[in-house]
């Protein structure tokens, strides 16, 4: 995957080549499976590029418990949702595993509290499609949760994040009947895809494999606690939309957040994460989250609630696994804009490669020579998001 592309004949010192086969106005980019590669050499100022896109992923649930209450009075419960009568208020959990080159996996989801009831769950998968590919088609959208076959459908698609021989993403989600979870929630859960052309364990950087490739999945649980105030809200919002170094998304919310909000969880799912491999560097991206007035450094470098980065391949540690499922919780206080607002705004910002620019005395000597520098800059698929307000 991280294959090494011929530096140019004058070379800069730091030039990004955007990768996926696609325009972008006038400038046409090269896949190279899953990571754009980044050429440094001496001799000039340094330059940093990425696609900037902003999209809007509309709300696709929200619960609460008036609209709970009012679905199920309505004799039209939302998919698996439990309908019994509860106390308190609601949040979530996640977790994932990643799927490239297995087809199977599991998922250990944590972290389900001893007083929770569960209200709600979903299973999100992903998946690369061929160019021409009917998603819906066959057994693309079946899954299988502790040898429960499930029926899956179509949250969108994409472009694929930077594979070679594959154009399409396609995500996912099925409802998830109440009893198949554990007693407790918490527990390890067996995943089946089917379908996928490469189930041999190998490489998975082999930019060679054809699709269709499976990517990874998550499990969600939505839980209601007498602990949390009855007025939270749970928000799910999902695309795919495709990362390229910088994308803003706007994410409606109705109901908009309460004013005596006082603390949040939010989960983000996404494909094809990566870390680093031995002699590359990618570089980590940040994750902002908050108002188009003000935004907080959520994840990743200079954050003060999570300095680690999102998309980097976590849901296999200690192994690549190029599927995340991460979440923060985080109090009110950190981000006081979202009090009251009526949208949030999220931003994924690859961090500018730290490279000193030359001393004014050798800018106007002769080119030293090259020194190769392999870098690169993450595509990812984001899933989606859930929002937790309480």
């Amino acid at each position: 995957m991280l294959k090494h592309l011929p530096a140019p004949e004058n070379p800069v010192r730091v030039f990004i080549f955007l990768a996926l086969f696609v325009a972008f106005g006038s400038t046409s980019v090269w896949a190279v499976g899953g990571a754009i590669q980044t050429i440094s050499s001496g001799g000039k100022e340094n330059t940093f590029t990425a696609v900037i896109e902003e999209r809007t992923m509309m709300p696709d649930m929200v619960l609460d418990n008036a609209a709970r209450m009012r679905l199920c009075s309505d004799g039209a419960p939302l998919d698996a949702m439990d309908c019994a009568a509860y106390d308190g208020g609601l949040d979530h959990v996640a977790a994932g595993t990643g799927l490239r080159n297995t087809g199977y996996g599991t998922i250990r989801l944590r972290g389900f509290p001893p007083a929770g009831k569960p209200v709600l769950a979903r299973l999100v998968w992903g998946r690369i499609l061929g160019t021409g590919d009917d998603p819906m088609a066959g057994k693309n959208r079946l899954a299988l949760l502790d040898g429960v076959e499930l029926e899956g459908r179509l949250l969108g698609t994409t472009n694929s994040p930077c594979w070679d021989e594959a154009k399409n993403f396609a995500a996912y989600f099925a409802p998830v009947p109440l009893q198949l979870l554990s007693p407790s929630v918490n527990g390890d859960y067996r995943i089946d895809l089917f379908g996928s052309l490469s189930t041999d364990g190998g490489d998975l950087f082999d930019t060679g494999r054809l699709p269709p490739l499976d990517e990874g999945a998550s499990l969600v649980v939505v839980f209601s606690d007498p602990s949390l105030p009855r007025e939270s809200l749970v928000y799910f919002h999902f695309g795919p939309e495709l990362l390229i170094g910088d994308l803003v998304l706007d994410q409606p919310l109705e109901p908009k957040l309460p004013t005596t909000v006082e603390r949040f969880r939010q989960t983000r799912i996404g494909a094809d994460g990566q870390r680093a491999v031995p002699s590359e560097s990618v570089l980590p991206y940040r994750t902002l989250f908050g108002t188009r007035q003000e935004l907080a450094v959520l994840r990743g470098p200079d954050s003060k609630i999570d300095p680690t980065t999102d998309w980097n391949g976590d849901d296999a540690n200690p192994l690549n696994g190029m599927w995340d499922t991460h979440s923060n919780s985080w109090n009110s206080r950190d981000t006081p804009s979202l009090v009251g607002a009526e949208s949030y705004r999220m931003r994924y910002k690859a961090v500018e490669p730290e490279i000193p620019p030359l001393p004014p005395e050798e800018r106007q000597t002769a080119v030293p020579e090259p020194v190769p520098v392999s870098v690169w800059l993450d595509c990812v698929a984001v899933i989606g998001h859930l929002l937790t307000a309480y």
